[in-house]
């Protein structure tokens, strides 16, 4: 089968757009079928993102440099950094004196605190979001007689997408390093009118950065690569030598892998790949993203009765200044393992249902950097969880 889609859309803000899709499910044997698609799809900015306040708030601005230890991350400024004890040392300090840094504190200059002062919040003058994705994959219906593995499907898909003009924000510590040059690409030209430099604002007595902007902006690019692969599998206990009275068991599992995030925070930028890391949040409030996650489930069943355990896993991850300095000591995160078991019976039109989440109360991690200190988004942040309900259907 083929399948076609055009939609026309016109905002107020910004004209007219074009969205759009193509799909196709072919099967060459009966227990096969192949499927792939296009998708060209618009995203306009919501009324958050455009008019969110601004909020004045403390931002991370990374580990400061020590007289022992010269580092990208914290102020650029500071006579301790890797910036002012690099091959550029002498357009680091003429940046930093364009910037506001009295030129008689640049010889002693320094900054020991793990944040400074900024503001972040939306952007009226955010453009639409445009996202191109391509997925292909197939699903498996082996012709298995066995009663044992006949009830066995397996899919798996690969999808790429790639948004242009993508909505987010760029971290201080992006900022400042990206201002400075850290990457050899951001600001060649050492200007304090780089695009960074001019979301940041130095006190001209201390010298500080007194105000960093973290705004919503349109960002060049972000994409995302990866590979999906679900299987489901389940027999009565008659395939096992007992009785199909007995009840049945079925096991499924959701495998994701992700093989790329790369985001370019601006068109000049550099495109960094961020699969495997903690802590970024420029294009998503969702700040992990891990190489590998599953949700595996195991359950049984018998008349009105269904009972199972699911284990849920969320592979290690680097903390995302690594991606740009491999020195970084920030840490990252380990594997997480969170289990719940959950019991549900029907009699006539009711059904009650009781289980426990996080069984083992297992803590989220701490995310240095990040707001609350960890992804609630991705990590359990109740802890052992307790839930009863009754569910009746007319």
């Amino acid at each position: 089968s083929f399948d076609l889609g055009y939609r026309y859309s016109r905002y107020a803000r910004f004209g007219g757009v074009n969205a759009y899709k193509a799909d196709l499910s072919w099967k060459p044997v009966t227990t096969l079928r192949v499927r792939g698609g296009y998708q060209r799809a618009i995203r306009a900015p919501s009324l958050g993102e455009l008019f969110a306040p601004l909020i004045a708030q403390t931002l991370p601005s990374g580990t400061p440099s020590s007289p022992t230890s010269h580092r990208l991350t914290g102020d650029p400024c500071d006579v301790n950094s890797a910036y002012r004890n690099g091959p550029n040392a002498a357009q680091v300090i003429a940046l930093c004196e364009a910037q506001g840094v009295p030129a008689s504190l640049i010889p002693t200059y320094t900054y020991g605190s793990e944040s400074m002062f900024g503001v972040s919040g939306g952007n009226p003058d955010l453009q639409q979001e445009t996202a191109d994705t391509y997925s292909i994959g197939a699903v498996w219906n082996p012709p298995l007689e066995s009663d044992l593995v006949r009830n066995f499907d397996l899919s798996i898909d690969y999808y790429n997408i790639k948004i242009r003009e993508a909505i987010g924000s760029i971290a201080l510590t992006d900022i400042l390093q990206r201002c400075f040059n850290a990457d050899g690409v951001s600001n060649p030209a050492y200007s304090n009118n780089n695009v960074y430099c001019k979301l940041l604002t130095r006190d001209s007595s201390s010298g500080n950065v007194a105000l960093g902007r973290q705004l919503l902006l349109n960002l060049a690019t972000y994409r995302t690569a990866g590979v999906d692969l679900q299987f489901d599998w389940g027999f009565g206990l008659g395939a096992v030598g007992l009785s199909d009275s007995l009840g049945a068991l079925r096991l499924n599992s959701v495998v994701s892998y992700t093989r790329s995030f790369d985001v370019a925070s601006l068109p000049e930028s550099p495109v960094l790949n961020f699969a495997g890391s903690i802590g970024n949040d420029s294009v998503s409030p969702e700040i992990a993203h891990p190489h590998w996650k599953a949700v595996t489930g195991l359950s049984y069943a018998r008349a009105g009765l269904k009972a199972g355990v699911h284990w849920r896993y969320i592979g290690a991850m680097v903390h995302q200044s690594t991606v740009l300095d491999p020195t970084s000591v920030t840490p990252g995160v380990p594997a997480y393992n969170y289990f719940d078991v959950d019991a549900r019976y029907n009699f006539r039109n009711l059904e009650l249902g009781v289980g426990v989440t996080n069984l083992s109360d297992r803590e989220p991690p701490a995310v240095s950097g990040a707001p609350l200190n960890t992804d609630p988004a991705t990590y359990d942040i109740i802890g052992r969880a307790y839930f009863i309900n009754l569910k009746a259907t007319f």
